[in-house]
């Protein structure tokens, strides 16, 4: 289905035919709606390798997931790959946890906003994108896990919004990142 300069996929099928026709196309832009396709664990890197599988030449796409419902941002078995292709993020507003390695190894991810209802953003959840040089912590995070940011080589900014509650902040959670600039 394409729509403007994206394309729109809704189920397995759609997205199969729209990675398929990335290929071929300028499109750069994934806009992902209802449940279907991000509402099990690993579904954001199978989707992200897939991209990058059909692209070799480089391409960096924007995965839009801001129509897309019970997304599960979660990669528990950590057996994924570096990925290349996907650079910006856009997060649905009333996620509450990014889940484990949920974009670990996506170096080419440059730009991401944590939602305002984030309590939780799991360990290992940005490890290793070596494109992220700025953070906004939202002040509904309540706990940051083990190694959340590390090898984050770019992370020169991190903004954590006032707040009322206790952040934990895990061990090693920005391991190897070298700030420039707390607020």
């Amino acid at each position: 289905v394409t729509v403007g300069n994206f394309y729109v996929a809704e189920t397995q099928d759609e997205l199969k035919d729209v990675i398929k026709r990335t290929e071929s196309s300028a499109v750069t832009k994934i806009h992902i709606a209802g449940p279907s396709l991000v509402s099990k664990p690993n579904s954001i890197n199978e989707i992200a390798q897939k991209l990058q599988e059909k692209d070799a030449n480089g391409k960096k796409y924007t995965l839009d997931l801001t129509a897309a419902t019970e997304v599960d941002l979660s990669s528990p078995d950590n057996d994924t790959r570096f990925n290349s292709s996907i650079e910006h993020v856009l997060l649905p507003e009333g996620l509450t946890t990014i889940g484990e390695h949920a974009f670990w190894g996506f170096t080419a991810l440059a730009e991401i906003t944590i939602p305002s209802q984030v309590t939780t953003i799991g360990k290992n959840a940005f490890g290793s994108c070596f494109g992220i040089e700025e953070i906004v912590i939202p002040a509904s995070v309540e706990s940051i896990g083990e190694n959340a940011f590390s090898y984050c080589g770019k992370l020169k900014k991190i903004t954590f919004e006032p707040r009322d509650k206790k952040l934990d902040i895990a061990k090693n959670a920005f391991h190897w990142c070298t700030f420039s600039e707390v607020i």
